[in-house]
């Protein structure tokens, strides 16, 4: 089954590797298409902002807004990533990256980009995703391709937005992939998702049924994120 799949999407062309362009900085992205049927659909691809919560900021954002405010907030934000690195190399290189709007997820492990981006909310306009799915009580199954050497667990997180009638908005919590299937995780909107890898660098990621409810959703990729921009494929569910 899982050779038969892998045949059709080839002849179709769906392991291309995708560009986008953020503050005229190239940023390699992962390929993203979602099932609908026996389709595959791409996923619309927006940019979020990295902006304050709105109510209550955590210990760790707190920090760095104290160090930003002396080293100012591209330093410190780069500061940070080569810090969780352990050296000073990592954090000279965590400081260029960042100043130049790059990805984060080339020059650091994704679990950096995701700490760096602790207690801050990731805001996109407008309230929804352009891309909207029926609830049909299936499981909702997302073709993931990448070009780095690294499995979803590691680099993915699934979210679903809390939004208003302007905008939708998630406060970002460093949960590691075996957490995010606790109460508190789930709470702040964080969606459990198998995948199993079907080829080199692509993966099939499973949003179960019952996990899969109306909303609104976009998948995450430490390897995309910066300081400057949060590109993400987005999708809603009817």
């Amino acid at each position: 089954m899982i050779i038969a799949l892998m045949s059709t999407m080839f002849g179709l062309g769906l392991f291309a590797e995708t560009n986008a362009v953020v503050n005229n900085n190239d940023v390699i992205t992962s390929e993203v298409k979602i099932f609908i049927g026996d389709s595959l659909v791409t996923l619309p691809r927006e940019v979020g902002s990295l902006q304050k919560h709105q109510n209550k900021v955590s210990k760790w954002a707190k920090i760095t807004g104290k160090v930003a405010s002396v080293a100012g907030s591209l330093g410190a934000l780069g500061t940070v990533v080569g810090a969780h690195a352990g050296n000073l190399s990592g954090a000279r290189a965590g400081l260029t990256a960042i100043s130049s709007a790059s990805t984060v997820g080339t020059i650091a492990d994704a679990t950096d980009a995701f700490a760096g981006m602790e207690g801050y909310d990731i805001v996109l306009t407008p309230a929804q995703s352009p891309f909207a799915i029926k609830s049909d009580g299936k499981d909702v199954r997302i073709l993931y391709t990448t070009v780095y050497q690294k499995s979803p667990d590691e680099t993915v997180r699934i979210i679903k937005f809390k939004k208003d009638k302007k905008e939708r908005r998630f406060q970002w919590m460093n949960f590691s992939y075996p957490l995010i299937s606790s109460k508190k995780a789930e709470k702040s909107g964080y969606r459990v998702f198998d995948w199993e890898k079907i080829g080199d660098n692509t993966y099939i990621l499973t949003l179960p049924a019952d996990i899969a409810k109306p909303g609104e959703y976009a998948i995450v990729s430490g390897e995309t994120v910066s300081l400057s921009a949060i590109p993400a494929p987005t999708f809603r569910i009817e």
